[in-house]
């Protein structure tokens, strides 16, 4: 502090200035406030053949600066993914955090129910303000995925701040659609046990009839149809993975 002026005739007076710059432990301190108390000292005149006195010193009372605290973290999820196509595949995203308040957050950390366990990894679980950190995991696609042509998902951020209270955030919506591709392949053969040439009225020809799931998605109500059958063909099952036959 500067004063002047610093020398004080009895009652007189002495204006002193001084600054304190606000840091980032002030603004995360509990309570968040600058609490300051000043102390003034003189040196008073030496007896004239005395010895020099010890100086005076008088503290003031506590001056309290209380902080705006402003909390709030983003969460912005995105995917280079562009769709998908078999069960297997791997979507990969990528989650941007922004520390949107004033105040350092600490125990940050994403969950999203699309997420293959243990797969979100975030370099760090504490932000300071305006901190970004780019956080990501991977969804492996099932056939559920598939079948339902599209995977949509939102995530969400947690933390706390310095007062232990929550600041959350969820995400955007992201979908990833599928490429579906249905298909059906029909294989019609002769039974093995079969006559493979007939010579009178009554008899009985047996066929196969192989259905096969040859494109990505389930195929349900699977059923043949053949006009020369006696009766008709009756398939089991009647619902098909990819690759299933009946």
């Amino acid at each position: 502090p500067s004063c002047s002026p610093t020398t004080l005739a009895p009652g007189q007076v002495s204006t002193c200035v001084a600054q304190h710059t606000v840091t980032q432990t002030d603004l995360d301190a509990v309570p968040a406030e600058v609490v300051n108390v000043a102390t003034g000292s003189a040196q008073p005149p030496t007896p004239p053949g005395g010895s020099v006195p010890p100086r005076t010193s008088d503290p003031s009372d506590p001056v309290v600066v209380v902080a705006t605290r402003i909390t709030g973290i983003e969460i912005l999820k995105s995917t280079t993914t562009v769709d998908f196509d078999a069960a297997g595949d791997v979507i990969d995203y990528s989650f941007e955090l922004r520390n949107a308040g004033n105040i350092t957050l600490d125990n940050v950390e994403v969950t999203d129910p699309a997420a293959d366990a243990g797969s979100i990894t975030c370099p760090t679980t504490s932000m300071a303000p305006s901190g970004i950190v780019t956080c990501s995991a991977q969804h492996t696609v099932t056939q559920a995925d598939l079948d339902a042509g599209l995977v949509v998902n939102v995530a969400s951020v947690t933390s706390t701040d310095t007062f232990g209270d929550p600041v959350n955030d969820d995400s955007n919506v992201v979908i990833v659609p599928a490429v579906q591709t249905p298909s059906i392949t029909t294989i019609k053969a002769l039974d093995a046990a079969s006559i493979t040439s007939y010579m009178g009225v009554g008899d009985v020809i047996d066929y196969v009839i192989t259905v096969t799931n040859s494109g990505n998605v389930t195929l349900a109500a699977v059923a043949v149809g053949d006009p020369m059958a006696d009766t008709a063909p009756v398939c089991a099952p009647t619902t098909l993975l990819p690759g299933e036959s009946a």
